[in-house]
């Protein structure tokens, strides 16, 4: 089953075990769809209540590494007043961005529910589901809250996931915002894979990431958004009679750059409330069999020399790659990338307490050199294997 963190009685904070370092891991769930929702259930799904008293959400959406996470990190800091909640999808088993904005945020550490090890567009659907039903849709969470976003997996299609929100009740979507990997526009496994552009065709905001690696005049700038604008209009035409309801026709562009430079304010009620969304969506699932993904786990600090030389290494069949680690002789909790084809540096991690060893997920597609047991092999021989705190 995919497991899912929720707020109240029974909610088991990432604070108390998001490390546990298990050296006897289970194999991950299936990613496959559990149940499919009755029609009575979803047949509602049309008709839209008006958006008052209601709890408004803002979708963020975007294909593996665009970075969701950096820009809900963004939006969180610079959120002036607003009560806050976020819902993070990770498809892994392995939780590095909800605790990243856990620690980043300034936000409580109970207000960040994490959906893992799944896909809140296929087999978390009714996870989601019951989450909203039971916590985020209540009548307590609509006085707590102003806004709730939830960060979608990389690989989720947003169709299946506004169809369910819709038929949810006290809440009401505000905004769908995708985040696009500028640098990626042309890669086949990246930014014009088929995942990326179904985002695309929902986005009423659409976040141009990455903008350094694309040049710094404003020509190439423009030609980056005016490529991207013309995708999604693309993708908008491949979308089916039933589908184009929830499309946007020209979305608002932004440029995020290095500091981001956008407020929560900006994807306020880009979404009219009285957008219906087709009563055949409601019965949509997302299919990801492709994807792959492999969780590591160790109770050991990294050396960094070898592990920097391993991370820019090659890495056959992975195409998204994050973790949360220590090094050795350095008190501080690290994080690192990995995303269209390019490594990042490693990062240290502000606030909270700092686990010892370290932990990571990789994703990719089945074939393709994909092989989690070369890349245990090759993290295994980036440990340093006189620590005294070994809990391997």
């Amino acid at each position: 089953a995919i497991s899912c963190f929720v707020v109240g009685a029974d909610f088991v904070t990432a604070a108390s075990h998001w490390l546990l370092f298990a050296t006897c891991m289970a194999p991950p769930p299936s990613k496959k769809a559990r149940t499919l929702a009755s029609a009575a259930v979803l047949g509602n799904a049309s008709q839209v209540a008006h958006c008052k008293n209601k709890l408004p959400v803002i979708l963020v959406t975007g294909f593996l590494g665009a970075g969701k996470t950096t820009l809900v990190n963004h939006l969180l800091r610079n959120r002036q007043s607003l009560r806050a909640a976020v819902f993070v999808n990770e498809y892994g088993s392995t939780d590095v961005d909800g605790e990243l904005l856990r620690r980043q945020g300034e936000i409580e550490r109970h207000r960040v529910l994490t959906l893992r090890d799944g896909c809140m567009c296929c087999g978390g659907k009714d996870d989601l589901r019951a989450v909203l039903s039971e916590e985020l849709g209540s009548a307590r969470a609509r006085k707590e809250l102003d806004i709730l976003i939830i960060e979608t997996s990389g690989v989720s299609d947003p169709k299946p996931i506004l169809a369910t929100l819709a038929a949810a009740e006290g809440i009401s979507v505000d905004s769908v915002v995708c985040v696009f990997d500028a640098a990626t526009a042309d890669d086949p496994s990246f930014g014009a894979s088929e995942d990326a552009q179904k985002q695309l065709a929902c986005a009423d905001a659409l976040v141009l990431s990455k903008v350094d690696l694309v040049g710094d005049d404003a020509d190439a700038l423009d030609r980056a958004e005016q490529k991207l604008l013309a995708m999604q209009q693309h993708a908008v035409a491949a979308l089916s009679c039933d589908a184009k309801c929830m499309a946007r026709q020209r979305p608002q562009v932004f440029r995020a750059s290095q500091g981001c430079g956008i407020e929560l304010a900006a994807f306020r009620g880009l979404r009219p409330c009285e957008a219906a969304i087709a009563d055949a969506l409601a019965q949509m699932d997302g299919s990801h069999e492709e994807y792959a993904t492999h969780a590591y786990f160790r109770g050991r600090a990294l050396d960094r020399l070898l592990f920097e030389a391993w991370a820019v290494g090659p890495l056959p069949g992975v195409l998204r790659a994050k973790g949360l680690l220590r090094v050795h002789d350095d008190p501080r909790l690290f994080v690192w990338h990995f995303a269209g084809g390019r490594g990042s540096k490693l990062h240290a991690v502000e606030g909270g307490d700092v686990p010892i060893g370290c932990e990571f997920v990789f994703i990719g597609r089945y074939g393709c050199g994909w092989s989690p047991l070369d890349i245990d092999n090759g993290l295994d021989a980036c440990l340093v294997r006189s620590s005294t705190r070994d809990l391997s």
